[in-house]
């Protein structure tokens, strides 16, 4: 009886570094070509790949027989000769539950670099639409992939693993937030437009600030990232004019000059009538001065506070993976047996058929000396007790235990004991 085998031939940042991860990437035409060509070897039956700049990862089902990681590598060698038989050193192969359990993890967020970070999920859902739309993936990938990302949700919202900031960036916007509550009535001061000041500005709009002003050395940047978050561009020698009339300031540049002087924030904080005034300082070296932080109503952060946030909610993100991997345990255990559900249904169908004809033969030899009244009595007992004799082999099938090979195995010898022939179109 032909059997099914899922495998993950993968590598990712908790083994490699950046360097062999970029050699390993598939393109997005790759990501269609690769598996157009596995799928043309008569063993395999499904594939997908799912890319990122943290992983690359293949996903295969095979129908027959079991494939090797030499096999596999294989494969992979051939068609991107760039990488080395030291490279694979690094790879990973996961089979069956493992693999199957191992794309829940990934999906959830708990093998990712940033613990409990939402990206991964989004990847990983266009990975397997591009492919289910390819026609790479069948019946046991696509539910596969479309019970991960039920897993994800269940793990989201019966856990706290994407609780808490754990960039600088979003740090400092929800500590702004605690200080401040309400965000819809308040003005910001972003400076700095860089990658961190792009951040900060996206975070501060998701939590709904009034305004924000954005100052930085270029012009042109600073409108950039004002107009895409309809704020106010202003050039950096002109932050004294606003800074009366802000309730939050943050100094993302990367200048080696404080932004913000202490004789500066005398005269505003004369302006601003000692009204409280946040003042969050994500930049190195500093963009605030450190001496800011004695003046009365000015509450002034810097990275050192802000990396002490972050790690702590990194600590109690993984402090809820054993909540998830209680989860993922569950929902491995459901996979499987929806697996065997599936490659039990010859076998059972076959079992029932045969033992059905059997029935029939023999009753139908008495046909001759019973009326017909009494004929449909004796099919009812004999069905009955047909019924009765089958759902004991038949519900231990269905609960049958033990890890794939296993299963195969007992399947196998289900139907050499019975004789049962391979069923088409059952």
């Amino acid at each position: 009886m032909a059997h099914n085998n899922i495998y993950i031939l993968g590598v990712s940042h908790q083994r490699a570094g950046f360097d062999l991860l970029s050699r390993a990437a598939f393109s997005p035409e790759e990501q269609l070509e690769f598996p157009r060509i596995l799928l043309a070897r008569p063993l395999i039956a499904e594939a997908c790949i799912v890319s990122t700049c943290n992983r690359n990862e293949l996903y295969v089902r095979t129908e027959g027989r079991t494939l090797t990681r030499e096999e596999l590598k294989k494969c992979w060698q051939d068609f991107n000769p760039r990488l080395t038989e030291k490279d694979f050193e690094f790879f990973y192969l996961w089979e069956n539950e493992q693999a199957i359990e191992h794309l829940f993890r990934v999906t959830a967020g708990m093998d990712s670099l940033i613990p409990g970070e939402t990206e991964i999920v989004g990847q990983v859902k266009s990975a397997f639409r591009r492919a289910a739309s390819a026609s790479f993936t069948g019946i046991y990938l696509n539910h596969l992939f479309e019970t991960a990302l039920q897993v994800e949700k269940r793990v989201r919202t019966q856990t706290s693993i994407s609780v808490g900031a754990v960039s600088v960036a979003y740090a400092a916007v929800e500590l702004a937030q605690k200080i401040i509550r309400r965000m819809s009535d308040k003005k910001a001061l972003l400076i700095g437009s860089g990658e961190t000041g792009q951040l900060v500005a996206l975070h501060l709009k998701q939590k709904g600030i009034g305004h924000i002003y954005v100052a930085n050395r270029t012009g042109a940047h600073a409108r950039t990232l004002a107009e895409k978050f309809s704020g106010e561009a202003l050039p950096l020698q002109d932050i004294h004019k606003v800074l009366p009339e802000v309730d939050l300031v943050v100094g993302a540049t990367a200048s080696p000059d404080y932004m913000i002087s202490g004789p500066m924030m005398r005269q505003v904080m004369k302006i601003r009538n000692q009204r409280p005034l946040i003042m969050i300082d994500i930049a190195i070296p500093r963009d605030f001065d450190p001496a800011l932080s004695r003046f009365e109503n000015i509450f002034l952060h810097d990275m050192s506070s802000l990396e002490k946030i972050v790690e702590n909610n990194k600590t109690r993100r993984r402090e809820e993976f054993d909540k998830a991997g209680v989860i993922i345990r569950e929902e491995t255990g459901k996979f499987l047996q929806w697996c065997r559900g599936l490659e039990l249904k010859p076998t059972i169908i076959s079992l029932r058929r045969k033992m059905e004809d059997i029935r029939n033969g023999e009753i139908e030899k008495y046909r001759h000396r019973v009326d017909e009244a009494h004929w449909v009595l004796v099919e009812q007992i004999t069905r009955g007790l047909l019924n009765k004799i089958l759902h004991l082999p038949l519900s231990n099938l269905k609960e049958m235990e033990g890890g794939q090979g296993e299963v195969h195995r007992k399947i196998n010898l289900v139907r050499e004991i019975f004789d049962l022939r391979e069923e088409e179109n059952v």
